[in-house]
């Protein structure tokens, strides 16, 4: 598993409003559809693929960043790891904030960047 460097987004985590997950709960599962991604405002999530454990998703971090970019199924499992807060960004916000804010763009493509291999070191 990979941690580093971790890479942190500000925008849209204040935003309203947000979900909550206790621990254990699963925010979705690999295989689902999904068209939003998730910035951690409190707690952190696993992302999993079967038991193999791929990174641990810190506050003001992003994960199901790939759902918003490629509408394919999830390619693994989040499960929140201590009670959670999340912002979920659907695609149209994630456009806009690329449009606004292209550091914001960069910033996602080191994070898929990132976890790529993350993804291949650990499968």
């Amino acid at each position: 598993m990979i941690d580093n460097p971790r890479i942190k987004i500000h925008l849209f985590k204040n935003d309203d409003p947000f979900l909550s997950f206790n621990r254990g709960d699963v925010i979705f599962s690999q295989g689902d559809l999904g068209d939003e991604m998730y910035i951690v405002r409190v707690g952190k999530v696993e992302l999993r693929i079967g038991e193999k454990l791929l990174y641990t998703v810190n506050q003001d971090e992003v994960f199901g960043e790939m759902a918003i970019v490629d509408d394919s199924p999830r390619s693994a499992t989040a499960i929140a790891l201590e009670d959670c807060q999340v912002v979920a960004v659907g695609q149209k916000r994630f456009l806009q904030a690329v449009q606004a804010n292209p550091v914001f763009a960069f910033l996602m493509l080191k994070v898929l960047s990132h976890r790529l291999r993350a993804t291949n070191a650990v499968l």
